[in-house]
């Protein structure tokens, strides 16, 4: 008997230790975004200065992105934009207020991992102002910023609360003022965006370790218990 109680207990110490891993596995995983670099800026009026458009693909593997670079008309001008290396295929076109940005995989053989500059956007400052740079990206939209994952259904995988910003003080940095109850006139104001309550879905090896691992702990626990009885 007492030899069967000392099996059981290094079999509850082991499910413990599993549990660890699966608790750590499942908590490791990245999500995708886009960010831009550097993160602040400090220009002069009638300067110019650049700014990098990054994909972070987190934990996946990723065939395309999209991006929509929001800035205020009356404070900048994008004048252009540059192809970075991450992808070997960038489209890019500037609108009134938006610059937008897409890379691309020529073979899903070749899909891509880890993080890299898509493309780099060139913005003349035009006078003394603060702001922000911001990324559009609102779920579900069909124009909205997007991470493709190298998948058959091509999922979108970004996570918007996750993309970055640039807050920018040009010259004195004076800031425009709010009338009351209203806005600043010129201001683009963006949309909200809801914040996802859960990470993008990575496939089916996160179900393994999701439910995989907790079942075998308890045919662990069951077989042991089956000795001591």
């Amino acid at each position: 008997m007492l030899y069967l109680r000392s099996q059981l207990v290094k079999i509850v110490f082991f499910v413990v230790f599993l549990m660890g891993i699966h608790f750590i596995v499942l908590h490791t995983v990245e999500a995708a975004s886009l960010q831009l670099d550097p993160t602040t800026i400090t220009a002069n009026p009638n300067g110019t200065f650049d700014i990098k458009v990054v994909v972070d693909a987190g934990t996946d593997q990723i065939l395309a992105i999209d991006s929509y670079v929001v800035y205020e008309v009356a404070d900048l001008k994008a004048e252009k934009v540059t192809n970075g290396t991450f992808f070997p295929t960038v489209f890019s076109n500037i609108f009134t207020g938006k610059v937008y940005i897409a890379g691309i995989v020529d073979d899903p053989a070749t899909f891509k991992t880890g993080s890299g500059a898509v493309a780099t956007i060139t913005f003349k400052s035009l006078k003394n102002a603060t702001g922000k740079l911001t990324f559009y990206c609102v779920d579900g939209a069909s124009d909205s910023s997007k991470i493709i994952k190298n998948d058959v259904n091509s999922t979108n995988i970004i996570t918007c609360s996750l993309n970055g910003s640039a807050p920018y003080t040009i010259g004195t940095g004076v800031a425009p003022t709010v009338p009351p109850g209203g806005t600043v006139p010129g201001t683009t104001i963006a949309p909200t965006v809801p914040a996802p309550t859960a990470l993008p879905r990575t496939g089916s090896g996160n179900n393994v370790m999701k439910y995989g691992v907790p079942a075998v702990m308890l045919l662990l626990i069951g077989i042991g218990a089956k000795f001591i009885l």
